[in-house]
């Protein structure tokens, strides 16, 4: 788990147990298939979770959000890229 350096997470999580991603010590990017207040409901464990807790969290968005405060992401071609 010490590559992985980005994960995508579907919107039906509903939770995130401890030590789920203790050994992730190079998780950076976190791009979630939900809006920023589904994030805030995931449960995630704190227990050995830093990784995920200390990410960068990129909230799904088919259209270039007007927001400025939050990181969105989108496809193109298949392929995930970050709204700028």
């Amino acid at each position: 788990c010490s590559s992985l350096t980005s994960i995508t997470i579907p919107n039906s999580v509903m939770s995130i147990d401890s030590e789920a991603f203790n050994t992730c010590t190079n998780l950076s990017s976190v791009y979630y298939k939900g809006t920023k207040k589904e994030w805030d409901s995931i449960n995630i464990d704190s227990y050995n979770n830093t990784s995920i807790i200390d990410a960068e969290i990129y909230y799904y968005s088919e259209t270039k959000p007007l927001d400025t405060t939050n990181k969105y992401w989108h496809y193109v071609d298949g392929v995930i890229t970050n709204w700028e």
